[in-house]
């Protein structure tokens, strides 16, 4: 019996349009379904399959307390948010996401979308988005409001979304140049400033290309492992 993680939990703050919100849930199936040519045998483990999408939204348990520990996204969101500063505290975010009873009750990815400026406590600096490899992201569409809405805020969040999907599933974070990091086109070449978030998106959307055939070969196993509990 499969007994590692079966589903996405997607989580967005209230003032991500509704119309982005739409384009993230369609990315995540997008860049989910990059892994279906490389699903490997599941013999005798049993059948793989693609982890199911469950957007979950401003959630809040039913009938719960949204103040109660762990009851509520707004819970999460209290604890993880710097008022003095105006900024969310990834890590913090990331850590309550890991300890949460759900996660040792039902194992799942977990991807946050913000409006709310991120920052990153170990770098100390503000950020696109923050992981940890094989279970959890967050990351913030704050930055985008820099763009032109038309094409490049598209991109950007196409490019944004299956960067860190890619990285929940556990695509190891290669710097280009060094072995085995992305050389070609992709979505998982990392980008350190909007410019350059930018900048990639354009490249890979006139390519027409999500991820390189490396990375989909990598996204395959680890769905596979991930979801059979074998990591």
């Amino acid at each position: 019996m499969n007994t590692g993680r079966q589903f996405l939990s997607v989580t967005w703050t209230n003032d991500i349009p509704d119309n982005e919100i739409i384009m993230v849930l369609r990315d995540i199936h997008g860049a989910l379904r990059q892994a279906l040519k490389y699903m490997p045998d599941p013999e005798p483990a049993g059948p793989v399959n693609l982890p199911e999408i469950k957007p979950f939204g401003y959630w809040t348990l039913q009938g719960a307390d949204p103040n109660h520990i762990y009851s509520s996204a707004e819970w999460y969101m209290d604890r993880s948010y710097d008022r003095q500063q105006g900024h969310f505290l990834a890590w913090r975010y990331l850590d309550l996401v890991t300890n949460e009873p759900f996660q040792h009750h039902t194992p799942h990815y977990d991807l946050a979308v913000l409006h709310f400026p991120l920052y990153d406590e170990r770098v100390e600096q503000e950020v696109m988005g923050v992981d940890l490899p094989g279970i959890a992201a967050v990351i913030s569409t704050a930055k985008l409001g820099e763009l032109s809405i038309r094409h490049e805020r598209p991109a950007v969040l196409h490019r944004l979304v299956s960067h860190y999907v890619g990285r929940i599933i556990g695509i190891p974070f290669i710097e280009r140049g060094e072995p085995d990091g992305c050389s070609g086109t992709c979505a998982m070449r990392p980008a350190h400033d909007l410019c350059e978030w930018l900048d990639l998106a354009k490249e890979e959307t006139q390519r027409n290309v999500t991820y390189c055939e490396s990375c989909r070969r990598q996204f395959g196993a680890q769905v596979a492992s991930n979801q059979l509990g074998q990591n």
